[in-house]
């Protein structure tokens, strides 16, 4: 190999090193204090394919996200932000969030039918719901939201530790909360008498239900831990 071409080749890569330089540092300059977090969820039934996420423009993941699929906390700078939910057979929808400093949105896409005058379903429209975060309490916490069709989902939450059970009419797209316990709590989540799922919590905070249909127009359920308590928005 000659030396010529050899010197080449330590040139490019001091060029390629130097010009990485300026971004790592671009992206350390960020500060933490002017940094808040958005988490993504989908419960899209309707339509073909994943859900896309895009974030001013870009898109949160290429291959998209599944029905039920979550990601973990996102930082982004403080301020607004435009997001956009796409999906194959939908109309998609576009809203512009603030995100605040140091607290975490969870974005949820769902879909709305459009109705022609005789009630007959002619189409689907995304939509895109932001959950506040509300003061963080004492205690064990359950918050139920549905994004099923029914105006008002019937729910039940049976508490095993202290053998307690919660039964709850949740309105479509608002959040209900209820104390579960003070202690460890092992909390099955049911519709019907059909288990959505099992909730085991050991940290004190709030714990998220999320109920939606699947494609066969099934019951699911996805949970995650917040600190902090939700308000559906």
């Amino acid at each position: 190999m000659s030396e010529c071409f050899m010197n080449a080749i330590c040139r490019w890569m001091c060029a390629v090193a130097l010009g990485a330089a300026p971004m790592a540092a671009a992206q350390d300059e960020r500060d933490p204090s002017k940094i808040g977090f958005v988490r993504f969820m989908s419960v899209v039934s309707p339509g073909e394919g994943n859900t896309f996420f895009e974030v001013d423009g870009k898109s949160l993941w290429k291959k998209g996200y599944k029905l039920g699929q979550r990601t973990g906390g996102i930082g982004m700078e403080q301020g607004a932000h435009e997001f956009v939910v796409k999906k194959t057979g939908c109309n998609p929808a576009k809203r512009k969030i603030d995100i605040a400093a140091g607290q975490t949105q969870t974005l949820v896409a769902y879909a709305e039918a459009d109705l022609d005058d005789l009630g007959e379903i002619i189409g689907w429209n995304l939509r895109l719901a932001r959950l506040g975060q509300n003061t963080p309490e004492s205690g064990f916490w359950v918050t139920l939201i549905s994004f099923c069709r029914e105006k008002e989902l019937p729910l039940e939450v049976f508490e095993g530790m202290s053998e307690k059970t919660i039964k709850a009419a949740v309105p479509r797209l608002k959040a209900k909360r209820f104390q579960i316990g003070s202690g460890e709590v092992r909390a099955i989540v049911s519709h019907k008498g059909e288990r959505l799922l099992t909730l085991k919590a050991q940290d004190r905070g709030n714990y998220v239900v999320m109920v939606f249909e699947n494609e066969k127009g099934e019951k699911e359920a996805l949970s995650f831990f917040d600190p902090k308590f939700i308000i559906a928005n």
